[in-house]
């Protein structure tokens, strides 16, 4: 219960005091006090108490019920009119009054007998009856009205504390379900580093069926030479894990003098082992997709959570603030209805405040006036919504008002960019918001949307949901501005910010990209032309740096990470492997680069060894530097190219540009 004023306390007293009847057998005088104090709902608990004891101890017991159905009839009323948070107006009430002193009276002189004399008179003695108490209710109203006049009036309370406790309640079962999701969804699966011996099996089983199904030495391979054939086999098939590929020189000679149809084995042994190897890349794909979104579910939880917890601390500031709007623009001839002021005045949103209200006499007031007096009750400035109503009149309007933002901008030159300043372009802004937060806008020429001649954008390869979107925008950006679109291949792209940037770099020259999603080593013959050198057959450079930094606890992003602690350790402290592809030498492979720096820690724990993270981030990144090196250098010669240029995010690890320039 909130806490009663003095002058409050005084007003229920003296409704208990008013509860005296006149000329024996009415009582409007009480009726009035009590629906005039009613109007004001801080005191409304105790008014009821007060008033029953009041009539307990001066109205006759014949005539106590009468008055306390009345009482009852104006409590029940005012709560259903107030249902959805609306104030009970003095007119309604004095109507309301009125109707049930009448309606009381005309019903309890009937209970001694149905006449219509008797009718008649009650008629006339109720009426009497509600003029008196309507004119009684007019004058307290106002003496009330003065009285209290400094005491700021509330909201109605209604069931909002439990309304809002049923919200956080709801609010905190959503965030519970939400972190559930996220734990269940983050229980443990391990990446698969290899072919399970199901898989093998199935492999093994698709390729002898396919083959030596129809095949005339069947009987012979099979049946005579059954354990020789199938060991060949199934040796081919581990050899293909181990190298991703695999030709004559790794066939047994026994079964190579068997096999009338080798060549086409080994074709067949390849494509299924790459398929089986897709979709067990595939599958590892999915599931660091599913630890990806229990990461988002628990966030989602974390938002929740804090959007319940904001909700509690928020709630008293906020009723603070509407007690202070109500008790200023009652002092200005306003009268309010509803107002809701929302808690998005944190995290950098606006603050808004949302009235019904209508004008309680004297001339109108505009919009503008109303922000004023808000805004001079608030202690912030607040302004009209673009869609709000510009006046106030005699019927309730809806106003929502919005915290005003003021901004500052800052503009200047980046004259040193590159150099490793912050900023980069030829010309920036920041702009600085009242709430905290900074924004930035850069510019490479001082240019907006109608200086633009087309628009550029990436459409592949990459993540389809990133595509999706830039697509998207870039679409709708030329459609609305009628200028061309144009398609910028992702890969085409990492290469041609090389010699855009660097102006006496022409083609002919060898561009090696690696990044997160791709390895390539593209042959540039010209602007626009190119030739596809080398690609990887499996994992790419920068995604087996971020499983390698996963994997000894560095997090992601793994490539700044591994280069940084790659320094303090020794590059020669293990020897991991570096593929080497016999049918295609400028190919390249990693993930079993990966699996051995796995099988590395792995043993290590097993061993109870402590592992050395950074000899492991060194070797690792050691064996990656060679491979795209080497790949890179060889390429150069086999092509006679004296010009490399290296583009992705990857290549800007320092052991990398350093391993370059030093060849």
């Amino acid at each position: 219960m909130r806490r009663i004023h003095i002058r409050q306390w005084m007003v229920i007293l003296l409704c208990g005091f008013a509860q005296q009847p006149i000329a024996g057998m009415m009582n409007p005088l009480g009726i009035a006090w009590f629906g005039a104090a009613y109007m004001w709902p801080e005191h409304r608990s105790m008014l009821p108490v007060v008033s029953l004891i009041g009539m307990a101890a001066g109205i006759p017991e014949r005539m106590l019920l009468k008055y306390l159905g009345i009482l009852i009839g104006i409590m029940l009323i005012t709560y259903i009119l107030e249902w959805k948070k609306a104030w009970v107006s003095q007119q309604e009430m004095l109507l309301m009054l009125s109707l049930l002193i009448l309606s009381a009276g005309v019903g309890y002189g009937l209970a001694g007998g149905i006449s219509t004399e008797n009718f008649v008179r009650q008629m006339r003695i109720s009426t009497l009856e509600a003029v008196i108490g309507a004119a009684a209710f007019l004058l307290f109203y106002a003496v009330m009205n003065v009285f209290l006049k400094n005491m700021p009036r509330q909201l109605p309370d209604d069931d909002r504390e439990d309304e809002a406790r049923f919200i956080r309640c709801r609010l905190d079962d959503m965030s519970t379900s939400f972190r559930k999701l996220s734990h269940i969804m983050k229980q443990d699966m391990p990446e698969k580093e290899k072919l399970s011996d199901e898989e093998m099996a199935q492999a093994f089983s698709e390729v002898t069926e396919r083959m030596c199904a129809q095949c005339g030495r069947r009987e012979h391979c099979w049946e005579k030479e059954y354990y020789d054939t199938s060991h060949a086999a199934y040796n081919l098939l581990c050899a293909f894990s181990e190298q991703g590929q695999v030709g004559r020189r790794e066939v047994p000679s026994g079964f190579r003098r068997r096999c009338i149809n080798i060549d086409a084995f080994l074709k067949e042994t390849n494509r299924v082992m790459q398929m089986a190897s897709m979709n067990l890349r595939w599958q590892n794909r999915l599931n660091e997709n599913r630890l990806a979104f229990a990461g988002q579910m628990g966030e989602i939880a974390e938002i929740i959570e804090d959007l319940s917890t904001e909700l509690c601390e928020r709630k008293e500031a906020s009723q603070k603030l509407s007690e202070l709007i109500i008790h200023e623009l009652e002092k200005n001839r306003v009268r309010i209805k509803r107002v809701t002021v929302t808690d998005e005045g944190s995290q950098g949103r606006r603050q808004k405040i949302y009235m019904l209200v209508k004008m309680r006499k004297g001339p109108g007031l505009t919009a503008k006036a109303l922000a004023e007096i808000v805004s001079r009750a608030a202690g912030q400035r607040f302004v009209p919504e673009k869609d709000s109503p510009g006046f106030i009149g005699k019927k309730y309007v809806t106003f929502e008002l919005v915290e005003d933002t003021r901004y500052r901008l800052i503009q200047g030159v980046a004259r040193r960019a590159r150099d490793g300043e912050p900023v980069c372009g030829d010309s920036y802004a920041f702009i600085y918001l009242d709430s905290g937060q900074v924004l930035m806008s850069l510019s490479d020429a001082g240019m907006t949307l109608e200086d633009m001649d087309a628009i550029g954008v990436t459409y592949g390869p990459g993540l389809v949901g990133a595509l999706l979107v830039g697509v998207a925008a870039a679409k709708a950006i030329s459609y609305a501005k009628n200028i061309p679109l144009v398609g910028v291949h992702h890969i085409e792209g990492h290469i041609s910010a090389n010699y855009i940037e660097n102006k006496e770099l022409e083609p002919p020259f060898l561009g090696m990209v690696v990044s997160g999603g791709h390895t390539h080593l593209v042959l540039v013959k010209d602007y626009g032309k190119y030739e596809i050198l080398g690609r990887t057959r499996d994992d790419a450079a920068g995604e087996a740096f971020d499983k390698v930094a996963r994997a000894i606890g560095l997090g992601y992003p793994g490539g700044p990470k591994i280069d940084k602690l790659a320094k303090e350790g020794d590059p020669k402290a293990i020897a991991f492997p570096r593929a080497h592809i016999a049918d295609a030498p400028l190919d390249f492979s990693f993930s079993g680069l990966k699996s051995s720096v796995l099988n590395y820690i792995n043993s290590c724990e097993m061993k109870h060894v402590e592992i050395n993270r950074a000899d492991v981030a060194a070797s690792f990144q050691a064996a990656v530097v060679d491979a795209i090196v080497d790949h890179t250098i060889e390429a150069a010669k086999m092509y006679q190219i004296r010009k490399v240029a290296l583009a992705g995010g990857v290549a800007s690890n320092s052991a990398l540009r350093q391993a370059m320039k030093e060849r």
